[in-house]
């Protein structure tokens, strides 16, 4: 078994094969020429032909705990990450379970909030149950019910995990959703608010807020911390094959993020 911490860095194809030689205790040359003759195949059928001709028969005798995956984040903040220096990086469903979090401070100036143990998302004194589906009779005054859907969804079935990156690059990373202008339930929150005809503007308000920054935090985690993006062969195939996007991973609720771990740059 590898005791030895080895860091998978998928942003840098060409640490991958040494990554690979010191998890799997396997040359590097061997990896080249395994290669050399299977690159042109699908990733995860040279996963799968990769265990076979080095006899990786039984994965108990790998250390996942040491398999460690090179993540980014992309978080914007009023507060300077005084709230990440203080808990550390957390999941949605910690901002939303504390009264004076960042996050509920300001959905609170803006009559909005959500209740998260009762379901509920308040606008402007009126209260929206949080339902994964509506039955077709269901009454409230939105025109249509899936945006609510959506948000319950994003909040309690995929308890809104912390999302990574550990493929994109950076520019392909603020591509994605407005998550380098606001944190993404502010966008799903704001198509209920265009539905009820209300003159508040989420991410626009987050975005132009005083003391607004975006920064790309960085940090590695083991492999067994996330919920997806971990199939580690595939993505050390098809990273060598030239893929530099699909690299999305989810982390574990409850997984510690200590600020001390993290890497920061601006957005």
């Amino acid at each position: 078994m590898n005791d030895k911490k080895v860091v998978f860095n998928f942003f840098q194809a060409d640490t991958i094969i040494q990554s690979m030689s010191d998890f799997f205790n396997i040359e590097q040359e061997q990896i080249k020429s395994f290669m050399e003759y299977n690159g042109d195949k699908e990733a995860k059928i040279m996963a799968k032909e990769f265990l076979q001709k080095f006899n990786i028969t039984d994965e108990s005798n790998f250390n996942f705990n040491n398999c460690y995956i090179k993540l980014k984040h992309i978080t914007t903040c009023h507060d300077n990450l005084e709230s990440i220096k203080k808990f550390g990086l957390k999941d949605l469903v910690f901002s939303l379970k504390q009264d004076d979090s960042e996050l509920r401070n300001f959905f609170k100036k803006r009559n909005i909030d959500i209740i998260y143990e009762e379901k509920k998302l308040i606008i402007c004194g009126k209260e929206y149950e949080l339902k994964d589906k509506y039955p077709q009779n269901y009454s409230n005054d939105l025109d249509n019910t899936r945006d609510l859907e959506i948000l319950h969804n994003k909040i309690y079935h995929y308890n809104e995990e912390i999302e990574t990156f550990f493929r994109e690059t950076d520019d392909r990373m603020k591509e994605y959703s407005d998550i380098q202008h606001a944190p993404e339930i502010l966008t799903s929150i704001d198509n209920i608010l265009r539905d009820l005809h209300k003159d508040i503007y989420l991410v626009s308000d987050w975005y132009k807020h005083k003391g607004f920054q975006g920064f790309i935090l960085e940090f590695d985690l083991p492999i067994t911390k996330l919920t997806y993006g971990h199939h580690l062969l595939t993505n050390c195939f098809e990273t060598l094959q030239g893929c530099k996007n699909n690299g999305y991973a989810g982390i574990s609720l409850g997984t510690e993020i200590k600020f001390d771990m993290l890497k920061i740059s601006n957005l």
